[in-house]
């Protein structure tokens, strides 16, 4: 049987759908246009090994057992129960639906990276930020911090070193950790920083960046 659990705000709703074991889908729909986009479960990825320059392994918490559905979010653990994942999902600025994780762990690995979201890229309706590149930096760090705007809508990590693009048909949050578990948790919980999705009345450019600027302006200072 498929059950189903919303998260919603006055521009964004993303719907979980699973079963007694695991999430079996997802989707995010713009209450300001009508659109939808659908997509496996939802999920992070941790990018772990043992030590340093120890083998990688990584974890997708999309494919985890649930052990847990509420009003707030959900909870998976590791089939080797390595790693414990609780996601919560709130109201941001201006509508935006922000998502929250906290990451447990059974013992102290090396975090590589953690995909915190993604989406399935809407197939040549997106863009990453900055649009032209710079003479002097690298693409690959002139990015952090900016969004991506996929369809009408538009993602990111709350941290001016989120790294949010686009890599193999996907758009992708990511936050570089590269330490010690334990040089990273509070209280045995890791929280990476939070990602957004917020949404435009259409995938119009000019729409877009409208949106995402007046999500900025509920936060920002002069």
């Amino acid at each position: 049987m498929t059950n189903s659990r919303v998260y919603c705000t006055e521009k964004v709703r993303k719907t979980i759908f699973y079963d007694e074991t695991r999430q079996t889908g997802m989707s995010v729909e713009n209450l300001l246009s009508g659109s939808v986009r659908t997509s496996g479960a939802d999920g992070i990825v941790i990018v772990w090994s043992e030590s340093p320059r120890g083998r990688k392994h990584i974890f997708d918490s999309s494919s985890a057992p649930l052990s847990a559905v509420d009003e707030r979010g959900f909870s998976v653990r590791s089939a080797d129960g390595l790693f414990d994942v609780r996601t919560d999902f709130s109201a941001g600025g201006d509508g935006a639906l922000v998502k929250r994780v906290g990451i447990r762990a059974s013992r102290d690995v090396f975090l590589h990276s953690v995909t915190v979201d993604s989406l399935p890229a809407d197939g040549g309706s997106e863009h990453e930020a900055p649009l032209l590149p710079h003479p002097l930096i690298p693409a690959e760090a002139a990015r952090l911090g900016q969004p991506v705007y996929t369809g009408d809508l538009f993602m990111g990590l709350e941290s001016p070193v989120g790294d949010n693009g686009i890599a193999e048909g996907r758009v992708r949050c990511v936050y570089h950790t590269a330490r010690p578990f334990s040089a990273l948790a509070e209280s045995g919980v890791y929280s990476p920083p939070s990602a957004v999705l917020g949404a435009a009345k259409s995938a119009d450019a000019r729409a877009l960046k409208d949106a995402f600027f007046s999500y900025v302006c509920t936060f920002a200072r002069p």
